[in-house]
Formats: C-alpha cells, sequence, structure tokens
C-alpha cells in the first residue's frame, strides 16, 4: 500500500498551479451554484437583471432630489446602477465564499482538493450576475443618455472596481 503525504507549502502563496491541476472540480462547483441559484427562483436568470433595476428604482426614489440639489453632475441613475452593480459582485462575492464553505464542509473534511475553489467558485457566480447587470446598465446608459455620459474606458473602469 502506498502512503501519500500532504504537506502544506513553506510560504504563503496561492498555488496557482494546484488550481489549475483541478480546473474541472472548480469548473463543476461553479456551474453547480450557477444551477442552484437560478432553479430556485421562478424568473431565473432575470432576476440577475431585475435585481440592480429594483435597487436602482429605490435609491432613486429615496435619494436622487437630494443629489440633484446638490449640483451633482452625473445623472443618479447612471451614478447608482454603476456603484450598485460594483457592490453587488462584492457583498455576494463574500457572503456567498463564506456560505459555500460551510455548506461543503462535509466534502473539506473528506477528501484533499485545493480549498480556493470552493470560495473562488461562489465568486464567479457572482461575476456571473455582474455580467448580466453591466449589460443593463450599458442598455440603459446608452438607451437614455446615449453616448453622452458613456466612455470608451468605462469598461476598464468597471475591471479595476471587480479587481
Amino acid at each position: 500500500m502506498i502512503e501519500t503525504k500532504i504537506t502544506p507549502p513553506k510560504n504563503l502563496s496561492l498555488n496557482l498551479k494546484e488550481l489549475w491541476q483541478n480546473r474541472e472540480l472548480f469548473y463543476f462547483f461553479a456551474w453547480r451554484d450557477i444551477k442552484v441559484k437560478y432553479k430556485q427562483t421562478i424568473i431565473g436568470f432575470l432576476w440577475a437583471v431585475i435585481q440592480p433595476i429594483m435597487m436602482m428604482g429605490i435609491l432613486y426614489f429615496f435619494l436622487a432630489k437630494r443629489f440633484a440639489t446638490e449640483g451633482f453632475k452625473f445623472p443618479f441613475i447612471i451614478y447608482s446602477l454603476s456603484g450598485l452593480i460594483i457592490w453587488n459582485i462584492f457583498s455576494t462575492g463574500i457572503t456567498s465564499a463564506g456560505g459555500r464553505m460551510v455548506q461543503n464542509s462535509n466534502i473539506i473534511k473528506k477528501i484533499y482538493f485545493p480549498r480556493l475553489i470552493i470560495p473562488a467558485s461562489s465568486v464567479i457566480v457572482s461575476l456571473f450576475d455582474f455580467i448580466w447587470g453591466f449589460l443593463v446598465f450599458l442598455i440603459l446608459t446608452i438607451s437614455l443618455y446615449g453616448f453622452h455620459y458613456f466612455n470608451v474606458l468605462t469598461p476598464f473602469y468597471f475591471l479595476a472596481g471587480i479587481v
């Protein structure tokens, strides 16, 4: 019988080589989380589109007049939706990553695989929501205001916010 001893790395690293070797498991966890998240809702993937619009509507109802009186340069719809999309990816990623670690604790205890796969796959699910929210942002911004407030660098600003 061959015994394999697994030792932790000597320095603090993400061990990307090991993550790459287990990319199929990473794909499985991310796809499973996406299916579970949207299979439980009646409207499915539309929830990723409706949620930022509803949150933007609530903020617009309560805060738009205050920003208008303070001489704000940008339309409040663009300002609030862009911030909500970035906040949504951050908050969803963080809260679901911790929850997924607890939900998958039985798998973590039984077999060895890179533990970073579970929280990273839940962040991928929030990235999936971000893509839909970003498309809503682009469509809403261009349809309401044309290209006046849209800059060619806008996608890069969002990318910097995600990183």
